[in-house]
């Protein structure tokens, strides 16, 4: 199977910014959460924002329809 030097080199930049943070998962998380911070501030992206959280319980407290 032949390799995507594309994907080779997203996972190299995952496992360096993993190593950066000890491997520890809720470092690693609050570095992508001030990543994201900093790329809203500067504007150069679009995000699309998750939906409320009343919006998303309503979703997951609804029952299936019985057709």
């Amino acid at each position: 199977m032949e390799t995507d030097p594309a994907i080779d080199e997203i996972r190299k930049v995952r496992r360096e910014i993993s190593a950066e943070v000890g491997h520890d998962p809720r470092r690693l998380m609050a570095h992508y959460m001030d990543y994201e911070k900093q790329l809203r501030r500067e504007g150069r992206y679009r995000f699309a924002d998750s939906p409320s959280t009343e919006a998303t319980q309503a979703v997951l407290n609804d029952k299936p329809r019985k057709d």
